[in-house]
């Protein structure tokens, strides 16, 4: 199995802390939020992590890279974009890293996720599993569910997935952490057939109504660091 790290975005919500430094690479606890991520990472038997940037910042990341605690080689992708209006889209990326760093499995992990759980189990569960494996969590509020894909469960198999409802079924929430096997094959035929390249939430909409899809529940401590609030959250609490 290989990681992809999705590093490409270009976070205006954070502006002006992220106009000449992307997200993945501000510092949470004195590191940068990637080296939380690598540390997580460097837990599995991991072939590779690729982590996926764009032309603005792709320089940043290999000054980065030789900082990198890692015993899992690390490879830096730039997926050519220059800013938010011509970037590829989260989807896009995944299929950017999955045609150049082939793999039967990838695990892909949104690089503004921090977390304080091991990522041990939900791999073990994946390579057991043979099927796609979706992160999911408990955000124990129905107004803050409003802004992720929320999942509906039976026997923890996805049943319902809905992206940024209005009115959210339940608190349970995908985290940008997957596993996914054939993930080549399923998002080259995705991107044949939807116009919607960015969110990876609707990726795993669809990706429903071709194969059974798995939820693994993450317990402890997790942010997506989409906001300044949530990125002030973070530091305070890891």
């Amino acid at each position: 199995m290989k990681a992809i790290v999705l590093a490409a975005g270009y976070a205006t919500r954070l502006h002006p802390l992220t106009i000449n430094t992307s997200k993945c690479l501000l510092e949470v606890a004195g590191r940068p939020i990637l080296d939380h991520i690598v540390e997580k990472l460097n837990e599995l038997d991991l072939d590779e992590i690729i982590v996926v940037t764009n032309a603005r910042f792709y320089k940043d990341f290999l000054d980065w890279l030789p900082s990198a605690e890692t015993k899992i080689p690390i490879k830096i992708l730039n997926d050519g974009s220059t800013c938010n209006e011509n970037r590829l889209g989260g989807i896009a990326d995944m299929l950017l890293a999955a045609e150049k760093f082939p793999a039967d499995e990838h695990m892909f992990i949104a690089g503004d996720n921090l977390f304080d759980f091991s990522l041990k189990e939900f791999y073990n569960k994946a390579i057991q599993l043979k099927k796609p494996l979706i992160g999911v969590y408990d955000i124990g509020s129905i107004d803050k569910a409003r802004n992720f894909g929320v999942v509906q469960l039976e026997n923890n198999k996805i049943v319902s997935f809905e992206e940024k409802p209005s009115m959210p079924k339940s608190t349970l929430v995908a985290t940008l952490i997957y596993a996914i096997p054939n993930a080549k094959f399923y998002l080259q035929e995705y991107l044949q057939n939807n116009s919607a390249k960015d969110a990876p939430g609707h990726f795993i909409k669809w990706l429903l109504n071709k194969t059974p899809c798995f939820a693994y529940k993450f317990e402890g401590k997790w942010c997506d660091i989409g906001t300044k609030e949530a990125l002030e959250e973070a530091r305070l609490n890891f």
